[in-house]
């Protein structure tokens, strides 16, 4: 599992890359009908083999509880309950080898470390008293259990148990090659989360008189016409000249200090010392003008941010007293890449870590506990699988039938920006009422005014939108109910996707992107190679790239390649909104864009989010909103413009993020084969309260309820569980007591917290690719579940803003 340091440059790595076709010799963007594919495919992966979930299944046993259930008698119960005893013995010996093992222990250290000391470690000493097991003991393998699948079993992006990699797409090449490098990862990069880091410059700022040094900036909400200040809601408030000029002054470039000598200077004389601007700076602050506060860009090394905004302290001592406490971080993260992969040494510095953040912030080393998925710990990994792939000609036939698919999306979003757009308009006539009806007003005041006007009818306007869309789709597809397999062919719908889902453009700018995830389906490497596989869609996520984040493009062994494919596929700047650090669980430093050119524009909305310390940063009272051919135009003060729908891009991103589904399950829904591609897995929605194996007070009747209740329901042994309020599924094997026994506490925990009257539902949906079916190998030809994150990107533009095909249609 050892991996280089990564400071360090592996040219026997690139070189193979480079020959293999996934660095410098890729393919220019791939039209597939009619759609740009960039020549780029993440590949996510979990990071345990898949077979070894297998190691909680006891088919014999559930063999036996089946004829139990169908075969009532003494004898029979007899025997099942034998065999019961003696497969808890054995899952209890199993589930111990699990915990013990280096690589969980590791896996475990990494993501909780609290579960490690709370439930691992007490398990591991109940086991080794040989004593028949008890309720907690059963608890605590379940826990163990619920990692265990995760790692097997889910396609992560994150930690050497959820690594990735990046394929090359060239459709010149016939096939697909797989080369498995000698090690699980090949690169692995601590990070410490931006939260402690956070704390301690909170703390700094409070222990150090650092407003000299910090960066005053006017907030995006005030606009300068002149001497006067005019805020989103259309009020000027009175300030004098000099306040103006320093409002104009403070771009958030100059140090305070600097500011008050280049005050000194356009001021002419007037009796000002740095004392009297810092007041002033200090008063427009007050009155939420201006922001002067230490403040961290939002960065996957926000330790190195903190240091730079220090090393503009001009005193030398107050400089090395505020960085020392940094640069402690800095040491311990450093410590930490080195000693990521071993167990007994990392828990120790980790613990160091932890006990370096409370003496510097006074502040807990954990936060978000109980959640999977709430970045709970202080540092993270990240992890590049050591593997090389190549996706040729095969491959890229085989996704022709997703295009119809990504048909419908453009329609989708073509649809909301057309709901939107009479919206955008009434908002626009409010605020030029306010602004004596001129012809064109800021883009701050025109947002708040937005935001204040519709902004909660967002939500309604996408769910009322991919009601329609789903409306559409069952007319192109009128599946029967009693249904389990539908079998289409891409030319038997696809005239009718044209004529239901047409659409002259997506809604808006960054709609043109969507990005599938596409799962293949065989038994081994060499079946994949040979073009013996089955493409499985995954999730779809619509106006998005979410390829394009800041931990994961660095894991690109060539990034300037998907910086070129942006440029093909986009080779107009962007307008692209500033984004909060984080928003827990879904968005986080890790998720935001990596891939900003010098000519897209980035605009800020909001006071409180950070700007970035290069780019084209614009502040949105200095952009305009300006009617032109019956459309809504952002234009930035250098005459660039834009869709105005582009100023709700990461809004109608993140609410698509959340609602997105192609075909929802219902009661229903059966396996849709399109040519060759599963569009959609066979799923199942349920009420909770139908489950009515979870209530059987002994575990040994739960498993042979719960077995016969999933043949009556006609559910597979392997399928995917999501539970209201849960953030991910769980992988449950029915012939898995222990996993069977996660769903029934699931069902229960879901029973407790519903109100009398409400119908929650679980939603079940079949493993494809199962565990047989899972190629991705290692060194020593074990294999895993993976999947390639595909970029597709709409050539034929935005609507009101239209760009020509910059490839040829084919």
């Amino acid at each position: 599992m050892t991996a280089r340091d990564s400071t360090t440059t592996d040219s026997t790595a690139t070189d193979s890359a480079a020959t293999d076709g996934s660095a410098t010799e890729a393919a220019a963007p791939i039209s597939v009908g009619g759609w740009e594919l960039w020549p780029s495919a993440m590949v996510r992966s979990a990071g345990f083999p898949a077979a070894s979930v297998a190691r909680l299944a006891d088919p014999f046993l559930a063999d036996l509880a089946d004829r139990a259930a169908d075969q009532p008698g003494a004898a029979t119960a007899e025997g099942y309950a034998r065999a019961w005893e003696q497969s808890g013995e054995h899952r209890s010996r199993e589930i111990g080898a699990v915990a013990r093992s280096d690589a969980f222990r590791l896996a475990v250290t990494w993501q909780n470390p609290r579960f490690w000391d709370n439930a691992v470690e007490p398990l591991l000493r109940q086991l080794a008293t040989g004593r028949p097991g008890n309720t907690k003991q059963r608890t605590r393998e379940q826990a163990v259990a619920a990692y265990w699948q995760r790692y097997c079993l889910k396609n992560e992006s994150i930690g050497f148990f959820g690594p990735t990699a990046f394929a090359a797409i060239d459709p010149r090449r016939p096939g697909v090659t797989v080369r498995s490098g000698p090690r699980l990862v090949d690169d692995a990069v601590v990070h410490l989360e931006r939260w402690p880091v956070e704390a301690l410059a909170r703390r700094l700022e409070t222990a150090f008189d650092l407003g000299p040094w910090l960066c005053p900036r006017r907030s995006p909400l005030v606009r300068l016409d002149g001497d006067t200040v005019v805020l989103a809601d259309g009020t000027a408030p009175a300030v004098d000249p000099l306040d103006a000029l320093l409002l104009r002054l403070a771009d958030g470039t100059a140090t305070a200090r600097q500011l008050a000598r280049r005050l000194r200077s356009h001021s002419r004389g007037a009796a000002l010392d740095e004392p009297a601007v810092y007041e002033r700076l200090a008063l427009l602050r007050r009155r939420r003008m201006l922001v002067w506060r230490l403040e961290l860009p939002t960065s996957p090394t926000s330790e190195e941010e903190l240091l730079a905004a220090l090393d503009r302290i001009e005193d030398p001592a107050v400089r090395e007293a505020a960085q020392a406490p940094v640069r402690a971080l800095v040491d311990a993260r450093a410590d930490l890449q080195q000693v990521w992969d071993q167990p007994d040494r990392l828990r120790a510095e980790l613990d160091r870590l932890e006990a370096t953040h409370t003496a510097l912030t006074g502040a807990p080393a954990t936060r978000n506990d109980g959640l999977a998925y709430g970045g709970r710990t202080l540092a993270y990994l990240e992890c590049r699988r050591d593997v090389t792939v190549g996706l040729g000609a095969s491959f890229v036939d085989a996704l022709r039938p997703l295009t119809l698919v990504l048909d419908s999306v453009r329609w989708l979003t073509w649809h909301i920006g057309e709901q939107l757009r009479p919206r955008l308009d009434a908002a626009y006539r409010r605020v030029q009422s306010r602004t004596a009806g001129t012809d064109e007003v800021d883009a701050a005041a025109f947002w708040t005014t937005c935001m204040t006007m519709f902004g909660a009818e967002l939500r309604t306007v996408v769910d009322e939108a991919l009601a329609e869309f789903h409306l559409r789709w069952r007319k192109v597809l009128p599946v029967p109910e009693t249904a389990r397999r539908v079998d289409v062919a891409r030319t038997d719908v696809a005239a009718a996707v044209r004529e239901l889902f047409d659409a002259p453009a997506a809604g808006w700018t960054q709609a043109r992107t969507v990005c599938p995830d596409v799962m293949l389906a065989a038994p081994s490497a060499r079946d994949v190679e040979a073009g013996r596989f089955t493409l499985v869609l995954g999730e779809v996520h619509a106006a998005m790239n979410s390829m394009d984040y800041l931990t994961m493009v660095p894991r690109h062994r060539d990034p300037s390649e998907l910086t070129r494919a942006l440029d093909a596929t986009f080779p107009a700047p962007r307008l692209l909104p500033l984004l909060p650090p984080e928003s827990r669980p879904h968005f986080t430093v890790r998720s935001h864009p990596a891939l900003i050119r010098p000519t897209d524009r980035r605009i800020a909305l909001a006071p409180q989010t950070p700007l970035p310390r290069h780019g084209h940063v614009l502040l949105g009272a200095d952009a305009r909103i300006r009617e032109r051919d019956g459309s809504l135009r952002v234009v930035a003060p250098d005459g660039a413009e834009f869709t105005a729908v582009d100023l709700f891009g990461e809004v109608l991103k993140s609410l698509l993020l959340r609602t997105f589904d192609l075909f929802p399950v219902e009661r229903h829904r059966p396996r849709i084969t399109l040519d060759q591609v599963v569009i959609s897995r066979e799923g199942w929605r349920i009420p909770v309260r139908e489950l009515d194996f979870a209530q059987l007070p002994d575990p040994a009747a739960r498993f042979a309820a719960a077995r016969a209740w999933a043949r009556r329901h006609g559910l597979p042994r392997q399928v995917f569980v999501k539970a209201p309020g849960e953030t991910k599924p769980v992988h449950v094997d029915f012939a898995a007591p222990v996993l069977v026994e996660l769903l029934a506490s699931s069902v229960r925990r879901v029973l407790r917290a519903a109100a009398p009257d409400a119908e929650p539902a679980l939603k079940f949906v079949e493993m494809l690719p199962d565990t047989q079916q899972t190629w991705l190998p290692d060194a020593e030809g074990r294999t895993y579940t993976s999947e390639f994150r595909l970029a597709f990107c709409d050539p034929t533009g935005t609507a009101g803003l239209r760009f020509p095909s910059v490839l040829p249609s084919q």
